[in-house]
């Protein structure tokens, strides 16, 4: 966003309010960080600071935004309050929480901070991880532990992982895929309790089959994202899933305030992808600075699974209540598509 805005007005006073360090890195990297045996320092591309300086932008880093006042344009942070023009809101989303996996003994993996601090906790020891939760990020992490050699677990509520993405004959091909690298997938279950044990963390587990508890050195949640509406909320703006956007300007219902990223709906859909932001930047760009455009389109991005072993690409809109057809399935390519009418709506390559 701030590099947009700096392409189109080079003079424009410029702030972005941070809680962590600012620093830029290309946050998949980080499901796949462990069998690469890539540090943060890999990671990272350039600090905060540094990046900060080039663009000629303020950058208040480690500041927490504690309420806005779309009236009076101000935005209190705990360095201070700041007076705006324009807001932009992208905050992201956080993985969700759940009681039964409390954050004091489960990891979740959302940010560099805390892929820092869990690469410490790891050490060069094999450990015995379990990851709940078989979406994208589940699945992915589950395969780079397991690469790296660790012992991995892969727990879901649901017959296989990705299924509510998937149809049931790519699912089953993920799941064969994920064993074939080691990893032991504990379906159909949930986690009723984690405790502490002398020997690592004791996971209390409900399944039709399989164990009723398991040992772990590292839990690590995958459960899903959700959007903290406590702050947009609080300035009364609209909100469902996530902050709610004008599907064509990006504007909250909020007076020169907009939003992009994680933390949005588009027509009460959460947008959670990285392909969409640089169109969501440039539609906001425009329309800070009043230059003329087409408005924002939002387009389903592709979902890639960033897998050796059992990589797919999705593409376009799938319905749950559209069947799948197969297009393909011959040496080890499958192809499915939905359909809705003579139109194709969703394609599947695995």
């Amino acid at each position: 966003m701030a590099e947009r805005l700096r392409t189109l007005a080079p003079t424009a006073n410029i702030a972005i309010v941070s809680a962590c360090e600012g620093d830029i890195y290309p946050k998949p990297l980080l499901s796949v960080a462990l069998s690469r045996d890539l540090t943060d320092e890999h990671i990272r591309s350039k600090k905060g600071e540094a990046a900060a300086r080039e663009l000629g932008i303020s950058l208040f880093a480690q500041t927490y935004v504690s309420g806005i006042d779309p009236t009076a344009k101000r935005l209190r942070t705990t360095q201070g309050t700041l007076r705006y023009k324009s807001l932009v809101l992208a905050y992201g989303a956080r993985p969700a929480l759940l009681p039964g996996l409390p954050s004091s003994l489960v990891w979740r993996i959302n940010n560099l901070r805390a892929w820092q601090q869990l690469r410490q906790r790891i050490g060069q020891d094999k450990k015995r991880i379990t990851v709940v939760g078989a979406g994208l990020v589940g699945c992915e992490l589950a395969e780079d532990a397991a690469h790296a050699g660790h012992e991995v677990t892969l727990l879901y509520r649901d017959d296989f992982p990705l299924q509510t993405l998937l149809p049931e004959a790519a699912a089953r091909i993920t799941a064969e895929h994920l064993r074939q690298t080691g990893i032991t997938l504990l379906a159909n279950a949930t986690v009723r309790g984690v405790q502490r044990q002398d020997s690592g963390i004791g996971l209390d587990i409900a399944a039709p089959v399989g164990p009723g508890g398991i040992q772990a050195d590292i839990v690590i949640a995958a459960i899903g994202l959700e959007t903290d509406l406590r702050l947009p909320r609080a300035a009364g703006l609209n909100t469902d899933c996530g902050i709610v956007v004008n599907p064509s300007t990006l504007q909250t219902s909020g007076p020169d305030i907009y939003a992009m990223g994680d933390c949005i709906s588009v027509e009460g859909v959460p947008c959670r992808y990285i392909a969409p932001l640089a169109a969501q930047a440039d539609t906001i760009a425009h329309e800070i600075l009043g230059l003329p455009h087409s408005g924002y389109r939002h387009q389903p991005p592709k979902i890639r699974l960033k897998s050796k072993v059992a990589a797919f690409e999705l593409s376009g809109r799938p319905c749950s209540d559209l069947p799948w057809e197969t297009v393909e399935n011959a040496q080890g390519r499958l192809v499915m598509q939905q359909r809705r009418g003579s139109t194709i709506t969703a394609r599947l390559e695995v």
